[in-house]
């Protein structure tokens, strides 16, 4: 960083700190961004007053120098109304994306754990998803939590991927595919 750039650890001060905080925070990085620095930027500190390299943390406790920082950003959701009216926009401008959208407002999975998902996690006669890989940055990974975890299907959503299905058995005999690719949502490609 270059507020800190060519510094020893002994010249790193607490003005030092809440200067890279601003800089960052005025690169337009959110507030989550700027706290996982400094405490990174912490972290590093205290090996070093364990090691006796300096006698101070002096990147503890970042929210006294910037209060608004550690507060989070509130969550507005869409009413139950406003969730009508997108799936109802969606299903007949965008048929093709329908899916898609029904499961993330109907599961609340993240984008990469619905990106990720394969026909053999679907459950239709229990009705859920078996949610065990997250898709981010080009990798298939675990899901966030580490931990595999069943999210509950609505009937619409069943249904719709009972449809989808059969628009991908299609899609597969009609490109002389022996078989559905494992995605759901999968690429123009068949990737993930």
């Amino acid at each position: 960083m270059p507020v800190l750039r060519g510094l020893n650890l002994q010249e790193i001060t607490r003005e030092k700190v809440k200067a890279l905080a601003f800089v960052v925070l005025e690169k337009n990085r959110s507030p989550k961004t700027v706290q996982n620095i400094i405490r990174c930027l912490s972290s590093l500190l205290s090996h070093a007053v364990e090691d006796g390299v300096v006698q101070v943390n002096v990147a503890l406790k970042p929210g006294k120098f910037l209060p608004n920082v550690s507060k989070r950003r509130g969550i507005n959701p869409l009413t139950r109304e406003g969730v009508a009216r997108f799936l109802e926009a969606t299903k007949r401008h965008d048929p093709h994306h329908f899916p898609l959208f029904l499961c993330a407002v109907r599961t609340g999975m993240r984008l990469g754990e619905i990106l990720a998902l394969q026909w053999g996690d679907i459950d239709y006669h229990g009705r859920f998803i078996l949610v065990q890989y997250n898709y981010t940055r080009g990798k298939l990974s675990t899901p966030k939590s580490g931990e595999i975890r069943r999210v509950d299907m609505s009937r619409e959503l069943t249904q719709a991927f009972k449809a989808l299905y059969v628009e991908r058995q299609l899609e597969a005999s009609a490109n002389g595919w022996r078989d559905v690719l494992i995605w759901v949502f999968c690429s123009e490609t068949g990737g993930c």
